[in-house]
């Protein structure tokens, strides 16, 4: 039996669950709760239409920029990409929010 790994993750908004996969995890040396802060970030970027902010969490400093819209496999969304200052060096993650899907159309 094979067995499947999701790289699909997901990141809780105003009451709203995120998808998300990474496209470059180059996360060394953040901590789950940079991490989330850093996903929220890019999801809040995501819903306000911005192209760029900079970000401070506990560990970590940098900048998020918007992309483009690709696919990937059988996903599609938005790519950002991170420049980010941490105490393991420097970081450059590449997220895809992956597009919403409206179940109520037939």
């Amino acid at each position: 039996m094979k067995s499947f790994m999701s790289y699909q993750n997901f990141v809780p908004y105003d009451g709203e669950v995120w998808s998300y996969v990474f496209m470059k995890p180059d996360m060394f040396g953040v901590s789950d709760k940079d991490r989330n802060h850093i996903m929220w970030n890019i999801v809040d970027l995501h819903k306000k239409d911005e192209d760029s902010r900079d970000i401070r969490g506990d560990n970590y400093e940098g900048r998020i920029t918007r992309e483009k819209s690709t696919a990937m496999g059988g996903l599609c969304g938005t790519v950002f990409e991170a420049e980010l200052e941490t105490p393991k060096g420097k970081r450059k993650p590449s997220v895809m929010i992956l597009s919403k899907i409206d179940a109520s159309l037939n």
